[in-house]
């Protein structure tokens, strides 16, 4: 099957970079062609490059949100070692407040580089059919609620963070963002990132899809979720070789 696929031509141009980091056929079965690679794959390289190599030496902050907090570990331990904040928000926040083997990752990842902020505050229920209540401070073990959206005192510090760094990098909404009571904090944050004239980088994946529902004026709204992910993971993909 392999051979049959390489007889489909004599020069792979691979442009797909939401793909790049499976190590699929079609992607990574090319190693005895000519190889190049497309101008969607140089955009989303050189935004990365721009958080994970800073050649202008720009102060970095990164977002991040979202419900999976163990696919962002290694990207966050990475990038907490190259930027200097990261501001962790959305459902991220119930597993480091309730898990327990949470707590050494925070203090390890503490004494790297990075000022690492949590959310404060924000809209809590046991379920997303449940009525929200407003909760402040951390939330415990015994605890049947979950934050949903970030809260007005944790946007406030976040839009006063933003002020002062050149480089926002955003992945991850800050609540559920398909339930209308759990919107509001991911749409604020749009509208903060759109009038405070800094350089954005969205990571693709949900994120891109819920800014993309949005007028902006962000520098870079990437097309791969996963791809950005492991990129600001591991500094490279499996499907590149130009890194």
């Amino acid at each position: 099957f392999i051979d049959r696929y390489k007889q489909l031509g004599d020069i792979f141009v691979n442009d797909a970079f939401g793909c790049c980091h499976r190590d699929h056929v079609s992607i990574t079965c090319y190693d005895n062609m000519d190889r190049s690679y497309g101008f969607l794959i140089q955009k989303e390289i050189t935004a990365l490059k721009s958080i994970t190599k800073n050649i202008n030496n720009d102060k970095i902050l990164a977002i991040v949100g979202g419900a999976k907090i163990d696919d962002k570990l290694a990207m966050l331990k990475n990038l907490s070692n190259k930027i200097d904040g990261i501001y962790i928000a959305g459902g991220n926040i119930n597993s480091l407040f309730k898990n327990d083997k949470y707590k050494n990752y925070l203090n390890e990842i503490n004494e790297n580089k990075a000022d690492i902020h949590l959310m404060k505050d924000g809209l809590a229920a046991k379920n997303l059919s449940e009525f929200p209540t407003y909760l402040s401070g951390n939330l415990s073990n015994d605890t049947e609620l979950n934050f949903y959206d970030i809260g007005m005192k944790s946007v406030v510090e976040l839009s006063n963070l933003i002020e002062k760094y050149d480089v926002i990098f955003w992945n991850g909404t800050l609540g559920v963002v398909e339930n209308d009571w759990y919107s509001c904090g991911s749409k604020t944050l749009i509208d903060i990132l759109n009038k405070s004239n800094k350089k954005v980088i969205i990571g693709g994946g949900d994120t891109a899809g819920f800014v993309n529902k949005f007028k902006n004026n962000f520098y870079y709204v990437s097309t791969g979720g996963g791809a950005s992910l492991e990129f600001l993971s591991k500094n490279n993909l499996v499907g590149l070789n130009i890194y």
